[in-house]
Parts: structure tokens; C-alpha cells; sequence
């Protein structure tokens, strides 16, 4: 399967820095207004009772229009790779995004 070009992908060169901060996520929400994108992730925790609890969001990324269709695309094709190899994945009852 061809593997689709991102924004990245067209520089000459590029590297992580050594300081890049790696955090799990289990939570999101999206906001959109007239200039950029709003992507903020978080962690739930569950409770005794089995209820989540929303932990904290502890991560913000503003990205332009340009930038957040890019990568639309490309999480669409990890998304379909994943798929074709492990089958699909099933949001029902996913209650804690958005």
C-alpha cells in the first residue's frame, strides 16, 4: 500500500529535539474557530463505582486549517493500515472523546 506524503514528509530534513515531551492520552476534545484548530488531550480515570472521571486534560496544540487537513489525511491512512491488518475498530460505546 503507498504510503501518502504529509506536510513533514516534505522537508529536506527534520528531527525530534532531544527535550520532546511524550504523553499518553485517552481523552480529547476539538475546538474550532475562525483562525486555527484546538486540539486538547487528557487522561479519565475510572472510579470504584466503574464510572470515568475525567482526570485532566494536560495538553493543548493549536495547528492552522492547512496543517489539521494534512492531518486528517494522514491519520486516515495509519487508521487504514491498522485496519487491514488487525480488522476494524468499533467506537460503540465509546463515550469519553469529543
Amino acid at each position: 500500500m503507498p504510503q501518502e506524503e504529509s506536510v513533514s514528509d516534505k522537508f529536506a530534513e527534520y528531527s525530534y529535539a532531544t527535550d520532546v515531551e511524550e504523553k499518553y492520552a485517552n481523552l480529547y476534545h476539538v475546538y474550532g474557530s475562525h483562525y486555527e484548530i484546538r486540539l486538547a488531550f487528557g487522561n479519565t480515570r475510572g472510579t470504584p463505582s466503574g464510572e470515568h472521571v475525567i482526570g485532566r486534560f494536560h495538553t493543548a496544540i493549536y495547528l492552522d486549517y492547512k496543517l489539521a487537513k494534512d492531518m486528517v489525511a494522514a491519520l486516515q491512512t495509519i487508521v487504514t493500515n491498522y485496519e487491514s491488518v488487525y480488522g476494524p475498530t468499533d467506537l460503540k460505546g465509546d463515550d469519553q472523546n469529543g
